[in-house]
This record gives C-alpha cells, sequence and structure tokens, in this order.
C-alpha cells in the first residue's frame, strides 16, 4: 500500500520540472554519536522529512539560496556493554526540528548548509530526556533524476542541553525530493 502511494505521488509530479524551486524530500541514513551521546549510543539507522523553498530571479532561474525545515528522528541503538536493570526498558532516541538555508554552486551540484533548531534526546540514562537548541553545519550532492532530486548531504549537529549536557553527532543521509 505505502508503494503504491509513494509511485501514485511520484506520477502525479512526473509533469513538474526537476528545478522546481518548493520540494518534499524524505531522508533516511545513518547517525553517529560524539561526545555525551557516544557513551550509551552506538551509530544508528535515522530517518526524516525536509520541505525546502528556493526562490527564483527575475529569469525565472532558481537562486543559489534556499530555505528549509526538516525533522530527523533516530532509535539509538546501544552500546554492546551490560546496562543496570533500571535503564532495561528504557529505549534511546534522538528527535531534532531544524530551520536552515543552503547555499547551491553556480558551476558543481554541489551544496553547503547551516541549521539551527531544537533537539531532544533520551540518552537511556535512568529514562530521563534532554534537550536543547541544536546548531549544524555540512556539505551535500544534488542531482536530477527523472521528476525527482536525488541528494546525499553530511552534517555534524552540536546540542547544548540543560545541565552542561553537550553532545555531537554526524548524519548522514540520502534524501529523495519531489517538487511540487
Amino acid at each position: 500500500m505505502k508503494v503504491a502511494l509513494i509511485l501514485i505521488a511520484w506520477v502525479l509530479v512526473a509533469a513538474v520540472p526537476a528545478s522546481a524551486q518548493t520540494r518534499l524530500s524524505l531522508v533516511g541514513g545513518g547517525l553517529v554519536p560524539f561526545g555525551d551521546l557516544d557513551e550509551g549510543a552506538e551509530p544508528s539507522a535515522a530517518f526524516g522529512l525536509r520541505a525546502e523553498y528556493q526562490p527564483v530571479n527575475a529569469l525565472g532561474q532558481p537562486r543559489l539560496l534556499s530555505i528549509h525545515l526538516s525533522t530527523i528522528y533516530s532509535e539509538l541503538d546501544r552500546d554492546g556493554g551490560e546496562l543496570p536493570a533500571e535503564l532495561a526498558d528504557s529505549d534511546p532516541f534522538l528527535l531534532e526540528f531544524t530551520g536552515g538555508v543552503r547555499a547551491y554552486s553556480s558551476v558543481a551540484p554541489f551544496f553547503v548548509t547551516g541549521t539551527a533548531g531544537f533537539a531532544k534526546a533520551d540518552l537511556g540514562l535512568g529514562g530521563e530526556s534532554v534537550s536543547g537548541f541544536t546548531a549544524g553545519a555540512g556539505l551535500g550532492f544534488v542531482a536530477p533524476v527523472m521528476a525527482s532530486l536525488v541528494e546525499v548531504e553530511g552534517v555534524i549537529h552540536q546540542v547544548l542541553a540543560e545541565d552542561d549536557v553537550n553532545f555531537q553527532y554526524l548524519t548522514v543521509m540520502l534524501g529523495l525530493g519531489l517538487p511540487f
């Protein structure tokens, strides 16, 4: 059923050129934890959603700067070590909501990105979650494929949470952008 809905959506947007200025991207990939987050988690799968708007100039060409809103979710995999019994039932996760900008190259299909937003994580430390401001910077590649855009993006994230808990993580995501 889900595959059929995705195919129907793809057919509906097939008439829209891949250079459309507004797109919705489904993203999936990996999350590699660092810092405090690395103490209880291993590299994990992550997935998300991004909405991007890229204005046009007076000639109708896409500008080199776009804005986007995105969310990423990951069920963090645990380290191989033994956990105390009181932590055995907690499921570590990371949830991030960000907004940001992308600056595209005028000569190559590459971009740089900057993000800012909010992240919440359960680090598996007694079931208490932490949240805070997040900022990120990264690089990516985008290519038109039929009526969609395929993108690969790597971003390093820094989260400044309450109680002096700071953690970092790297996301490497593959996305399929559907213009509308």
